[in-house]
């Protein structure tokens, strides 16, 4: 390690005992690709925030409306979400480190999910869509 290595957020993670996290902290651009690895995490394990912002549909509604089934395996921030058949969790087109899209069969978006993954700051919420807006797939984000 070299002195360059050191930011407040490695010393204190280092100090804390939790030295895998220390390690992202350390390396350049390290926490950028645990916050990128986490979100492309989200869309493969079809993972649902538990925080629905702005919107006065709880998931109990969601299940009702859309026909998907949440799962609490334990995760603090997250269900684990069964979709139905051609609905899929797709990177944002805007912003794809941060955003992620549920998407229905018919490609309009129902939901927006916000997945910030860095170890310090750990949160996830879903906007809930009107699904009016089509989903616009992307060439150059890892699915």
């Amino acid at each position: 390690m070299t002195k360059g290595n050191f930011n407040p957020a490695a010393l204190v993670t280092m100090l804390s005992g939790d030295m895998q996290n220390a390690s992202v902290a350390m390396t350049p651009g390290g926490i950028e690709t645990q916050e990128e690895l986490g979100n492309v995490q989200l869309r493969e394990e079809c993972w649902f925030p538990k925080n629905i912002m702005h919107s006065p549909k709880s998931h109990a509604d969601l299940e009702k409306e859309w026909g998907v089934k949440f799962e609490d395996k334990g995760n603090d921030i997250f269900y684990d979400v069964l979709l139905p058949e051609g609905w899929s969790i797709k990177p944002s087109k805007g912003n794809p480190h941060y955003w992620s899209n549920v998407v229905d069969a018919n490609g309009m978006i129902r939901a927006s999910i916000f997945y910030k993954a860095a170890f310090y700051d750990r949160s996830s919420h879903a906007f809930i869509e009107d699904g009016a807006k089509k989903y616009e797939e992307q060439d150059d984000v890892e699915k």
